[in-house]
């Protein structure tokens, strides 16, 4: 289903008519809504860790390197994030607690094995640096959330025949309370049945526990030289 699908349902309930084109129309509500869709759909992108825009991403080390440019598309990592070592497969890398601590690893050496890691200067960052043999491996989502009608993914919706990654009635339910909201009008039930889809939605999507499945319980979230083994 395509953006223009999604704007006439919204049309429909809002205004009784279903638009034929929105983003090339010099009419007041079919601009109204080209100019709220881009807003709607990345607030609801943002409100879960989506499967649909969650990505895996490699790192290849050279021996010197610690600091990796993110892939193109990245907005975020996961909130419980894991960076794992394809060639450490009983360990991964440790996440530095705070920058004091990214400091201190660097500066005494005191990092184990493989090795930590953190999101620095727009960077992913790996201390100490990966052997070129050794591969980092981590999710990210991406802020590409619609498809171009070639099926290039893209961050910028524009055009009536791109589509939205995600599900089409949430943007649907969101662009009905802007609308109403930008208008002045009353939008407190209509943000409601968006927000209620929007839970339920999201919970069915199990995204969060895919990704997010925290630290801890796991060799790699204690100190360690080697797999296995533990530094007391």
């Amino acid at each position: 289903m395509t953006i223009l699908s999604a704007c006439q349902s919204a049309a429909v309930r809002l205004v009784g008519r279903k638009p034929t084109t929105i983003f090339s129309s010099q009419k007041k509500f079919e601009m109204q809504l080209a100019d709220l869709v881009q807003e709607a759909a990345v607030d609801i992108a943002k409100a879960f860790e989506w499967q649909a825009l969650t990505v895996l991403a490699e790192q290849q080390g050279d021996g010197t390197k610690i600091a990796f440019d993110f892939p193109n598309g990245f907005d975020r990592m996961p909130v419980k994030s894991r960076v794992h070592s394809a060639t450490w497969q009983q360990s991964g890398y440790r996440q530095a607690r705070d920058l004091d601590e990214w400091i201190n690893l660097q500066t005494y050496l005191a990092a184990g094995t493989p090795g930590f890691w953190i999101v620095l200067d727009g960077k992913m960052q790996i201390y100490p640096p990966m052997g070129p043999s050794e591969v980092a491996k981590y999710y990210f989502i991406t802020d590409e959330i619609a498809r171009a009608s070639n099926g290039t993914s893209k961050a910028v919706i524009d055009n009536d025949s791109d589509t939205f990654k995600l599900d089409e009635r949430l943007l649907t339910l969101s662009l009905i309370w802007r609308w109403r909201d930008l208008n002045g009008l009353d939008y407190s039930e209509a943000m409601a049945n968006y927000e209620r889809a929007l839970a339920q939605i999201g919970g069915a999507d199990k995204s969060a526990r895919t990704i997010a499945i925290g630290r801890a319980r796991l060799p790699f979230d204690v100190d360690q030289a080697y797999p296995g083994i533990i530094i007391p």
